[in-house]
């Protein structure tokens, strides 16, 4: 039964009974919304080569149009958030926030004019690794093509793909010290924007750290966790864009790592990912922009699973009286 029921079946049938959409204006009414903040990866017009077939497979990508549609959601609960707040620890009630992590093309020239049209500003957090080399093919885009090369079967080539980045994130130390990716050949297509956009006169987008090499940081020594923490800050605040904001790569963090951050005065605020407990300015949770089903998202946007576990403890409560 708790198969059946799950999170997917549950937002399904909350979803197309209108139940979310009700919940979430309710919320709204009675000023129940907390700060959002969001991120994604990639955004795609149309797939070009492997890497972009394998990141919509996999979920680490949408398209525009797909884009367009979940910020109109958000949208009808939220109002959008001055990243500017954010390079102050200033997260506002009532407003929503939109991150990207790598430094993808695609968000220069897709994801652009969509925030545009709904006159939203975003953060992109940046590997200053990819920044002076932004034609590298690291390794959870060169998996994807191997997988798509090696299967016929997109679901089997999807499958394998997961598998080994779910492993692969689990012992990174970094772009630069990974044995499979010093020797990671240069791609024909570049996926990346280079250090030159972060001086780019565009008031669309902010710039801030996602480590230099996009190491798992759980895995490092205080002087390697040092030198990726440092060493992206130091290329990329000369930006006029900079703010003093840290993604954790993979959501990955634990307390040496979060003490390490703490200690660091220039960082405002620190992001996770969907494990982010929120309980400090330094492990704030993000919503994945790019959650798949639909419905599924939706519920996330409008945070029922919250109130669905407050709601069992207080009827178990009530059961033992």
């Amino acid at each position: 039964m708790k198969k059946i029921i799950n999170r997917n079946t549950v937002s399904a049938f909350l979803y197309y009974t209108g139940t979310l959409y009700l919940f979430g204006i309710i919320k709204k009414k009675f000023g129940y919304n907390k700060a959002l903040v969001f991120t994604g990866h990639r955004i795609i017009n149309h797939p070009e080569n492997k890497i972009d077939i394998m990141s919509l497979l996999s979920g680490q990508g949408i398209t525009d149009v797909e884009l367009n549609k979940r910020l109109y959601s958000i949208k009808r609960f939220y109002f959008p958030g001055d990243p500017k707040d954010l390079g102050q620890s200033i997260l506002k009630d009532g407003c929503f926030y939109v991150t990207f992590d790598d430094g993808y093309n695609d968000n220069i020239k897709h994801a652009k004019p969509v925030l545009d049209f709904h006159d939203i500003k975003s953060v992109i957090f940046v590997v200053s690794h990819i920044l002076n080399n932004p034609t590298i093919n690291p390794w959870w885009d060169k998996y994807g093509e191997e997988e798509l090369v090696k299967n016929k079967s997109t679901s089997i080539a999807k499958k394998r793909y997961l598998i080994r980045c779910g492993e692969k994130k689990s012992r990174t130390q970094g772009l630069l010290i990974d044995g499979d990716d010093k020797d990671a050949q240069e791609t024909t297509t570049c996926n990346y924007f280079d250090v030159g956009q972060l001086y780019v006169d565009d008031d669309t987008f902010y710039y801030a750290n996602h480590t230099s090499t996009h190491a798992n940081l759980v895995n490092l020594t205080d002087a390697d966790l040092n030198k990726e923490l440092s060493d992206c800050m130091e290329l990329i605040k000369k930006s006029p864009r900079y703010l003093p904001l840290l993604a954790y790569p993979f959501g990955a963090y634990n307390k040496k790592v979060l003490d390490k951050v703490q200690s660091m005065s220039e960082f405002s605020l620190a992001f996770a990912t969907g494990g982010g407990q929120s309980k400090s300015k330094y492990d704030i949770k993000r919503i994945n922009l790019n959650t798949h089903p639909y419905h599924l998202f939706y519920a996330e946007l409008v945070d029922v699973f919250t109130f669905i576990n407050w709601a069992r403890t207080k009827f178990r409560k009530l059961i033992k009286l």
